[in-house]
């Protein structure tokens, strides 16, 4: 499933956003971004592993497109 992903709101000048990207409700997959004066700090990149009904899959890992392009 694709979901399309909707831009945030331009953020107000010296303002801090945080964006949870994963692991809500769940064991695993955690990641949380704080964005500030265009700098991002992931916290807690979690992975998750598969179940036995999950073959071939080695890591399941938290959505990263929010934060693709923007990384040193």
């Amino acid at each position: 499933m694709d979901l399309a992903l909707t831009p945030p709101a331009p953020l107000a000048p010296g303002g801090l956003r945080v964006t949870a990207l994963g692991g809500i409700n769940e064991i695993g997959r955690n990641m949380t971004v704080f964005e500030h004066l265009g700098r991002l700090l992931i916290v807690d990149c979690g992975v998750l592993f598969p179940t036995h009904d999950e073959p071939g899959v080695d890591l399941i890992l938290p959505d990263l497109r929010h934060v693709e392009g923007r990384l040193d």
